[in-house]
């Protein structure tokens, strides 16, 4: 579980990709979705990618949820 969780920490395109590609499809069928919105989805995606690359891990910043 933890593994997985720092994984998606490491790599959060997955988690973004996702509300890209939704806008992409919606621009298929409604061309009120501007082109402009699509590359500030990508540009905060770049951007994330970059901050969490090169954020520090604090021990005492670390919270765990767990479910059962």
């Amino acid at each position: 579980m933890i593994g997985y969780l720092w994984e998606m920490l490491m790599h959060p395109a997955p988690l973004l990709n996702h509300e890209i590609e939704r806008l992409r499809a919606l621009k298929k069928i409604n061309n009120n979705i501007r082109q402009d919105e699509i590359q500030r989805a990508l540009d905060e995606q770049e951007e994330l990618s970059i901050l969490i690359k090169n954020a520090r891990v604090r021990m005492d910043a670390v919270q765990f949820i767990i479910i059962e």
